[in-house]
Order: C-alpha cells, then structure tokens, then sequence
C-alpha cells in the first residue's frame, strides 16, 4: 500500500526545478538521480502495455517516482537494518520460491494444450443428462475449459514424473516414523488426567439484549417490562423490537464461565424454561430464558481416545524429532535436507490443515510434496526461470522491506482501551446499524443471450412495470394488481404461482463483497416503503420489479456485540493514519526533482526507437 501511495504522491509540482549540469540525468532525488539510459532501458525491457504508457509524459512522471520511492524506502528500511533480520530473510527465502514455481506454472499453463471441437462434441454427446435441455452452442465454454483443466493437470502430472524419473532422490523415511502409543499408555494418562476429560454444566438459551451504552436506567426499565411480557407468555422475538432490543436464540451449549460471572449467577441456576432477573452484561441489559441444560459429566475414555493418540504421538514426535534434527531426511539431486529444515517447513503450515499431516502417513504425504516443490524449484533455477523473475524477486523485496517499515511504525501504537473503543462506537453508531428487512414480492423476467433477445426481454419487462406502477403524468390511474401481472408474466414458475410473493425476510448481505450493479440493486429496494414499486433493475441474467410488502426496522445494536468491529476498524483507522505519516516523511525524505525538458528527449527517443 506504501509503494502503491507512493508513486501517486502529488510530486509533480517538482518538475523543471533545478539545473544538473549533466544533461543526461533526468531526475534528482535525495541521495540519487535517474538517468536517460536507466529509463530508455527500462522502457526497452518492459512488457507491450507498459511501453505504450511510458510513451506520455504522465507515464514518466509515474516511472520515476516508482524508481524513486523503491529506493528512499530502501535506504530507509537499511537505516533501521530490516534486511538483515531472519523474519525478512525467511520471508524472501519464501517469495523466491514462489516465484520460481510460478514461473514453471505459467510456462506449463503457456504450453501447447489444445482441446479440439472433436473432443468438445464426443464429451457432449457422453455427458447429455448432465447439460439436460441446454445446447452445444450454449455450453461449449464450459466443456472446452474442463477438458482443458484435465489435460492441464495430466500435463502437470507428467511433468513431476518426468522431473522424478531423472532426479537422484535418496530418503530417511525413518526419521519421521514414531511409534503409536498402546492401548495400555492411554488408559494410563487417561485415569492420571481424569479431570481434563471432564464435560462441564452447559445451558442453551434464549435472550433479549438492549443497549444500555447511553441511557442505563432507561435500558433497565424496557428490559424489566419486556420480562414481564415473556412471563405472561409473549414471544420472545416478537417482544424483542418492541421494547428497542435484540432477540438471540442460541443452537449451541454454553459452558460455567464463557460469558461471565454475571451470566453464571443469574442463568445457571435457572430450571428449563425459567426466565433470569434483568441484569447487566457488558454495556447491555440482558433477560435470558434457559430452553435446555445438560449436566456437568465425566466422559469415558472411548470418547477421548484420539484426543488422547494425537497428545501422545505429539510429546514422542517432540522428543524423537529433537533428538534427531541435525540428520539428513532426503537428498535431492545433491540439495541436502534436513529434519530440522522439514519440521520449519511442516510449522509455516496453517493450524486449520495440519491435522492433514499428523502421523507417519501424513508426514510422508508432506515430504512427497517438499521433494516435488524441491524438483521444480530445481527445474526453475537450472533454466526454465527467465531473466523477469530477477524483477520479480527485487519488487517483492521492496514490498517486504515497506511492510515491515509500516509493522514497525504500527508496533508503537498502543492497543485501543475500552473506553476508545466506546467513543468510536458512539461517534460512528450508524455505521453499525443493522439494515431494514423487507418481505418483497417479484416480478422477473430472463434477459436475452443475443442483442435481440434482451431487446424483447426489456419491452416485456416495462410494459410491465406500466401495469403495476403508471407515469406519474397519469397520477389519476391506478396500477393494476401486481399479484396479478406477476402471476401472468413473471418467468419464475415457483414465486409466480404464488403471485410474486417471496418467502422470507430481504435484507442486506453484510460484509458480502458484491459488484456495482448489485450493490445499485440492494441500495434501490431497501430504499422502498411498504407498497411502493421499483424500477426494473437489471441485476445478472435476469430484470426484476420488486414491491415491497412490508417493512421493519431493527433497532440499533449493542456496543456488546459489534465491539470486535469497532475495534478491527480502529486500529484499520490507526493503519491508515500511520500510512499517511510515512508518505509525508517520504516525500520530505525524496525532495524529487524532474527536468521537464530532458523528459522531452527521452520521449523523442522512444518514438525514434519505435
């Protein structure tokens, strides 16, 4: 982000200061210049697209306050001797070798993989259930993609055997081989750990929680009256909106502790079905019902024996691989491996997939995939990499350098208090309100794959929406019944039957990422009152007309429950307010100087070149 900031710094005013009596460099920055040789080679070296923008002056502008920032941030990030820290230097170790096995992959994706109409028809013609009343025409994209997926793994395939096929491979399989703990050794840890391998008293609940960030007393008195109501035998979500608070029903267990001492003394003692006293939690007033308990119980050692195997087998793999570290696993090609480089390598493996590699099966299963990584970064060194990938390797150096620059400046921001955290969310509050819900009913109708079939689409479309919601110069004609056109024209048999209507609550996806015309979409209906009709809204393959049939607002959310958002965006605010203190120290440390005229010169060269 600090390089991508970086080229775009408004440095432009700079141009034409200064007088370098050498009329070949270009530009002048503190500590360095940019010649007309390093530009027009640049320019020589760079890929189609990147030459035709380096042919404006904005394109050299944009190149040399690249080549600027890369090297301030780099003298920069030596000041501080970032580079010469194992986490830099792991972490460059990595990228190369990403690179390199991205370079084989892009060539054997570049390869000469053809898929002919043949095959495309034979797999048609075998497969006619699968694509049911669609035609060749409509799915020959697909099939001509999958079948290229195929050869394109068979290719990869073959590519490792043939790697394996010519490589001197010598392996210790031995060193990762631990033997299974008895029957006998679990029992006895078990009866020695009994206490750990015990279930504790858990309750599954219902609540209402209202905020009581501002207003506690008036938050009390709402949650006092809404108990009172579920006493008398209300329902627990319908009352929830009336009183401004939220419902919650839980369809999992709560243990003795997860939510507090609070939480403890006034739910689980509670019979099922028994509702608590009001009380406080956090920044809320909190009524709970407990729906179903299950008591505190001892579990038998069947139901913890794996738990037990991997506890086991992870203590002897510590002590046997300690021991062992220092030997040689596997030899490839000469490139020498040992235990202790393997076990570094199983660590960088996320937590959520290492139960993929446990035991001596998942080890080798590891270790087949290390000689493979180790073939192709082989294949990639010894002349399959081009001389891109030395750009590759340097640009990546230079992200990692800013990124620690920026770790660094973060790691002197302090975590944000609760009382921080409070003031944010009491400024920003909108910014975590829950959007309104609609029930919606639909008319919908498929646009044309050709220019003319979604030209017959969008006159049935309007002619449509004239019926259900007239020119507003008509003001005296009503719309016709919009069950009605729906069930005439909407082409979704299922909600047209039904005269539109769509079951369920509409409401915005949250934190759903989503394209433009989507997002046009959601912000137009949920800008609806009840009865009012849409637009027609393109949205995919399909237009719409929605009419909203009801309407119901959520009442705001307790800090409670959005703290951890408030606090992922606070410290997101911190980052950017860090970004923005090192892009000024950047600029007062670049003090950039461009000589309009010899940008000129270079230009007239590139197109003498040309």
């Amino acid at each position: 982000v600090l390089l991508a900031g970086g080229t775009g710094l408004g440095l432009r005013s700079a141009w034409g200061r200064g007088n370098h009596a050498d009329r070949n460099i270009v530009a002048a920055y503190d500590g360095g210049v940019i010649t007309r040789e390093t530009l027009l080679e640049r320019w020589r070296t760079a890929p189609a697209d990147q030459q035709a923008t380096m042919r404006t002056p904005e394109g050299i502008d944009l190149t040399v306050r690249s080549m600027a920032v890369h090297a301030v941030l780099e003298r920069w990030a030596r000041e501080r001797r970032l580079d010469a820290r194992e986490m830099f230097t792991r972490a460059m170790r990595e990228a190369t070798q990403e690179i390199g096995i991205h370079d084989v992959e892009q060539r054997l994706h570049e390869s000469e993989i053809r898929v002919e109409e043949g095959e495309i028809q034979q797999y048609f013609e075998a497969n006619r259930e699968k694509f049911k009343d669609r035609t060749l025409t409509e799915v020959r994209g697909e099939i001509r993609d999958l079948l290229h997926a195929r050869k394109e793994d068979a290719a990869v395939q073959g590519f490792l055997k043939r790697l394996r096929d010519g490589a001197t491979i010598t392996v210790d399989a031995d060193l990762l081989r631990v033997p299974e703990p008895s029957r006998e050794e679990m029992a006895a840890y078990f009866l020695a750990n009994r206490d750990r391998f015990v279930e504790p008293d858990r309750v599954r609940i219902e609540e209402i929680q209202i905020d009581a960030t501002g207003d506690g007393a008036d938050a009390q008195a709402r949650a006092e009256k809404a108990r009172a109501r579920l006493q008398a035998g209300e329902d627990l979500e319908g009352e929830a909106p009336a009183v401004g608070g939220w419902a919650f029903r839980g369809d999992g267990f709560g243990a003795r502790g997860s939510r507090g001492p609070a939480f403890d003394a006034n739910v689980l003692s509670l019979s099922e079905g028994g509702l608590s006293p009001v009380f406080r939690e956090g920044n809320s007033a909190v009524v709970v019902r407990l729906l179903e308990r299950r008591r505190e119980r001892r579990k038998a050692l069947e139901e913890v024996e794996a738990e037990i195997r991997s506890v086991l087998r992870a203590e002897r793999e510590r002590q046997g691989y300690a021991e062992n570290k220092a030997r040689t696993l596997v030899v490839v090609n000469g490139q020498r491996y040992t235990l202790g480089d393997f076990l570094a390598e199983a660590e960088s493996i996320a937590p959520q997939h290492r139960h993929h590699f446990e035991g001596f099966e998942g080890k080798r299963k590891l270790l087949d995939r290390l000689i493979e990584r180790l073939l192709v970064l082989q294949s990639a060194s010894g002349g399959m990499a081009d001389l891109r990938n030395k750009e590759d390797i340097e640009e990546t150096r230079r992200h990692l350098l800013a990124e620690m620059l920026h770790q660094e400046e973060m790691a002197a921001e302090k975590d944000p208090t609760e009382e921080e955290l409070k003031q944010y969310f009491q400024r920003n509050q909108s910014r975590y309100q829950p959007r309104p819900r609609l029930k919606i009913s639909l008319i919908e109708v498929g646009r044309g794959e050709t220019e003319e079939a979604d030209r017959r689409a969008r006159a049935k479309v309007e002619a449509a929406m004239k019926r259900v919601r007239p020119a507003r110069l008509l003001f005296w004609r009503r719309g016709e019944d919009f069950a009605t056109v729906a069930r005439e024209l909407s082409e979704e048999r299922e909600t047209a039957q039904k005269g539109g209507e769509v079951d369920g609550w509409f409401t915005h996806p949250g934190g759903a990422l989503m394209d433009l015309e989507s997002h046009v979409a959601y912000t137009h209906i949920l800008s609806l009152r009840p009865g009012e009709v849409s637009d027609v809204i393109p949205l995919a393959g399909r237009y719409y007309i929605v009419k909203v049939r009801e309407r119901q607002e959520l009442p705001p959310l307790p800090f409670d429950r959005v703290k951890d958002g408030v606090r992922t965006d606070v410290i997101r605010d911190r980052h950017r307010e860090v970004l923005e203190r090192m892009e000024r120290e950047l600029v007062k440390r670049m003090n950039l100087v461009v000589h309009e005229d010899r940008v000129s010169e270079v230009l007239a060269e590139m197109a003498r070149t040309r």
